[in-house]
This record gives structure tokens, sequence and C-alpha cells, in this order.
């Protein structure tokens, strides 16, 4: 097939085209959540591969591969920190509060 969306459905049928759209769905979601500063490059990447996608089959390329691991490292290196508890995480400055004995 010459469309990655083709593609799909050929090779996997619908739960494989419903998969590849929601795989893409949370990746440019996630990257609508960083910062305005930091989201444009992995962003424009990530629609440039989409655009390309409608005219060639770039699952096979490394490209495609790239623009994804590119977007999860922006990801891991701007996202805003989150913790379990709901506890934001301490300043990398302050000192943790002692315990016990001084």
């Amino acid at each position: 097939a010459h469309n990655l969306w083709l593609g799909a459905v050929v090779e996997g049928g619908v739960i494989a085209l419903i998969l590849l759209t929601l795989i893409l769905w949370f990746a440019a979601r996630d990257l609508f959540r960083l910062d305005p500063a930091h989201r444009a490059p992995p962003l424009a990447a990530l629609v440039g591969l989409m655009v390309t996608s409608v005219f060639l089959q770039s699952l096979g390329f490394k490209f495609f591969w790239l623009v994804m691991i590119y977007g999860a490292l922006m990801m891991n290196a701007y996202a805003r920190p989150r913790t379990l508890s709901g506890v934001p995480p301490l300043e990398p400055h302050a000192e943790p509060a002692r315990q016990g004995r001084p």
C-alpha cells in the first residue's frame, strides 16, 4: 500500500487502524501538554510525519520511529514532574525536613 492508513487496514484490519490512530492521538495529546516553548519542534515533526503518511507507507522507515522516540524524549525531558501521592517534589536546593533528634 502507498498509504500508512490503508496499509494498516490491509495488513491488520480495522483493529490495527484503530490502534495506530490511538497511538498517534495519544502522542499528539501528550505533546500538546508541553510548554509552548518546547512543543513546536516535536509537534511539527509529528504533523510532518502525518502529512507524509498520506502518501507513503512509513512504518518501515526509521523516520516514523525516530519521530515517535523524539516526542517521548521531549515529554520526559520537559514535562512537569508528577508524583503518585500528589505532593509536589522537593526543590533541587531544598533540604528535607529532619525527623527525630537534631
